[in-house]
């Protein structure tokens, strides 16, 4: 979380696949530790990926997609 405020955005480009452990419960509990902070999510797998969030607890008003087709997973931090 304060990575993300920080640069106002996280890069997971190792993360092709479909959300698992251990960083689903960690990019988890990043997002619920404020409940104000909206992301948006982009990369080939990333609706999957707000999905498992939601799931997990991550209001789903709180995450948007992006067209974006990048590498991985990125999260950027919208204001």
């Amino acid at each position: 979380q304060r990575q993300l405020k920080t640069t106002d955005s996280l890069d997971f480009p190792m993360l092709t696949q479909a959300p698992d452990a251990p960083w689903l419960p960690l990019i988890s509990r990043a997002l619920t530790l404020d409940t104000t902070t909206r992301v948006s999510l982009s990369g080939v797998k990333a609706g999957a990926w707000r999905e498992a969030l939601i799931k997990s607890g991550v209001r789903a008003s709180r995450l948007e997609l992006s067209d974006s087709e990048t590498p991985g997973l990125h999260i950027e931090l919208l204001r």
